[in-house]
């Protein structure tokens, strides 16, 4: 549900953030 973004940029801050929040 994080990756869920179209753009590029949205998706390297949502996986650097989900991956700050799934960890």
């Amino acid at each position: 549900m994080c990756r869920i973004f179209l753009n590029d940029l949205f998706v390297m801050a949502q996986a650097f953030v989900c991956n700050d929040m799934v960890l």
